[in-house]
């Protein structure tokens, strides 16, 4: 029987992950909270922003469950950063309502322009990570989202075969696969 497993090296797992907005304003693109800058080598060109709309989100794929330990946030370094003010961070396999009704992670009171803040999830498991504004006209706009944590995956036993995987979406993920032995039936 095989059995095949997952070990992790530590990173950033929203890097390669597919992103989507509940809308765009101008150029402020989803994939920019995930592209690695912080903001601060492009200014605010390097964030994300919504439309002014009813519960605006942010939503990332992260092609696998992962037990997620941590989520950090940037916000935006000028004006308006009390827009990210009462976000909450989602964490789950649904896309009923956009993913906004995932279980919740931590709620964002405030993050001072520029700072990056890290929330702990204590390993809850999901594919999709959602931050989502709930209310009335409101523009969620987050300079990085970054998201420490690792594959969902059975236990790995010390003495399997390792390979590498190169074509997984998270490249530094490394394939195991264990061969046990069949106890034969007539050894009784």
């Amino acid at each position: 029987m095989d059995h095949i497993g997952f070990i992790n090296f530590p990173g950033n797992r929203a890097v390669g992950g597919a992103v989507i907005q509940s809308s765009t304003f101008a150029s402020w693109f989803a994939e920019k909270a995930v592209d690695s800058n912080r903001g601060f080598q492009q200014l605010n060109t390097a964030c994300t922003s919504t439309l002014n709309e009813t519960n605006p989100w942010w939503r990332l794929d992260l092609h696998d469950v992962h037990r997620v330990s941590e989520v950090v946030i940037t916000n935006r370094k000028y004006s308006y950063a009390e827009r990210i003010n009462g976000a909450d961070i989602r964490i789950g396999n649904s896309l009923e309502n956009n993913g906004n009704n995932n279980p919740i992670c931590a709620v964002i009171p405030a993050i001072p322009a520029g700072e990056s803040y890290s929330y702990s999830c204590n390993g809850m498991e999901g594919r999709h990570v959602t931050v989502h504004i709930p209310g009335d006209w409101k523009t969620l706009s987050l300079c990085e989202v970054e998201v420490y944590g690792y594959l969902a995956a059975p236990h790995i036993s010390r003495h399997a075969r390792v390979k590498i995987n190169p074509c997984h979406p998270n490249w530094e993920v490394l394939q195991v696969k264990r061969k046990s032995k069949a106890k034969d039936p007539a050894e009784g």
